[in-house]
């Protein structure tokens, strides 16, 4: 899911959504914001494959309280 990017200099670059975020965030001048920006992306490539199994597990846990909540809702 590549998306086209202008930089700073005015270059068209096809680059990921993630990319596209850290640049407008640089056209901001936000300190603050880019350093967090940055390190939250390490954290995240660090962290990948325990963050989708976090989701695939609160998505399955949500699914089953729906599922609970229509059966108790049918059947009493």
């Amino acid at each position: 899911m590549n998306t086209q990017v202008t930089t700073l200099s005015g270059n068209k670059l096809s680059a990921r959504p993630s990319v596209k975020i850290a640049l407008s965030l640089l056209k901001t001048n936000n300190y603050f914001c880019i350093t967090m920006w940055k390190a939250l992306m390490k954290m995240y490539r660090q962290y990948k494959d325990y963050v989708r199994v976090d989701l695939l597990m609160y998505a399955v846990m949500f699914l089953m309280i729906i599922l609970y909540a229509i059966y108790t809702l049918a059947f009493r």
